[in-house]
């Protein structure tokens, strides 16, 4: 596993959370 895709894999997963958080906190209002 290079450097670039554990990068790639960390952007996405810091993505997908945020996004995640964003609709739940829509979802509590």
């Amino acid at each position: 596993m290079t450097t670039d895709t554990g990068q790639a894999l960390f952007l996405v997963l810091w993505f997908v959370v945020t996004c995640w958080i964003l609709v739940k906190g829509i979802e509590d209002d």
